[in-house]
């Protein structure tokens, strides 16, 4: 048997999947590790995945979730062979920098450009007297935060984008807050019984059905 060794990434988000013919008699394997259940990241990978099976009958393709930084590392080791990460992370895998700091990941490469996706939406509750994410710096408010799963792209992006604001995750936690690292199902409940106070990532449908059972307002970034 053989496994497909493609050692590459499929570089954040249009849709192409390039998979080489299997020779008579070989069995082809394709991992694909994609982004968090109920995610825009996770239906792609499916998708990818039912592409690939179009393109090489017989092929038995396997789509896991994951995480924009995690994707890079198991598509440099082997552990699958197509990944969706983020643009930028790409480039700090390759160099070595920034969430890859002095661990560069050199068996991966760019293979398309999938998507532009908006990563960070600002949500709090109708009821929150917090109107913008500076006066949340200036009267260094304990805000109870969430995010997508560690390490996933709309995390990435929500930290980076709050250091914009000179806001660190470690700075809510000093102030009396807290970030929490969940599946978009389990913010949607989180915020809903009110046991959180904001969410930020993309608006994927766990987090717009949220917006349907509980009045949520937008922060401006």
């Amino acid at each position: 048997m053989k496994r497909l060794h493609l050692g590459i990434l499929a570089c954040a988000l249009g849709l192409f999947v390039a998979v080489a013919p299997a020779s008579a008699g070989e069995k082809i394997f394709l991992t694909i590790a994609s982004g968090p259940t109920g995610g825009d990241w996770y239906t792609m990978g499916g998708t990818i995945g039912e592409l690939a099976k179009t393109a090489v009958p017989g092929a038995t393709v396997t789509v896991t979730t994951g995480g924009a930084v995690g994707n890079l590392s198991v598509v440099d080791s082997g552990k699958a062979d197509i990944g969706i990460s983020m643009a930028s992370l790409y480039n700090e895998a390759r160099t070595g920098t920034g969430e890859f700091q002095g661990k560069p990941r050199e068996n991966v490469r760019a293979m398309a450009y999938l998507a532009n996706i908006f990563m960070s939406f600002f949500l709090v509750a109708e009821e929150s007297p917090i109107r913008s994410i500076e006066e949340i710096r200036e009267r260094k408010i304990p805000i109870r935060l969430l995010t997508s799963t560690k390490a996933s792209s709309p995390a990435v992006a929500a930290e980076r984008m709050l250091l914009e604001y000179g806001i660190a995750f470690d700075d809510i936690v000093k102030w009396g807050g807290k970030v929490g690292y969940v599946s978009y199902a389990e913010a949607s409940n989180l915020i809903k019984d009110g046991h959180a106070d904001a969410w930020v990532g993309p608006m994927v449908s766990g987090i717009v059905e949220l917006t349907t059972t509980k009045k949520m307002r937008m922060l401006p970034i």
